[in-house]
């Protein structure tokens, strides 16, 4: 086993520094991605008829009245609690399902990755003993 250990030797250790280098990589773009999951804020909405056409009408936070192109295949009036989740950036995006975020697989496949270079720097040590 010592032999093989030795004989792998470089192949794992440049193995274990690129998972170290990538979960570097996935932990810097999860935090990104947690900021821009922060700037998703929520609103109660109707539906309205502006100019012959149905729109979502809703508050910013700030008080703004925005108001977007609805395009359904049944537009209907909503519940009480209806929420639109929109952004306060250049694209004005909106949805009205509640955003999706992908920080905690993000996380977990860093966290992978940084096993993974502690275990292989674990075996280097194991086998110059």
């Amino acid at each position: 086993m010592r032999d093989l250990l030795i004989s792998l030797g470089p192949a794992l250790n440049l193995i274990g520094w690129v998972a170290l280098i990538a979960a570097c990589g996935f932990y810097a773009f999860a935090l990104a991605e947690r900021r821009r999951d922060a700037g998703w804020m929520s609103a109660e909405y109707r539906i309205a008829v502006l100019e012959g056409q149905d729109c979502l009408v809703f508050h910013t936070a700030d008080g703004t009245i925005r108001s977007e192109l609805l395009v359904l295949e049944r537009p209907s009036e909503p519940a009480d609690g209806s929420l639109v989740y929109y952004r306060e950036d250049k694209t004005g995006s909106w949805q009205l399902e509640r955003p999706h975020s992908q920080v905690r697989f993000l996380y977990w496949t860093a966290a992978g990755l940084l096993v993974g270079f502690v275990l292989i720097r674990v075996l280097s040590v194991i086998a110059n003993l």
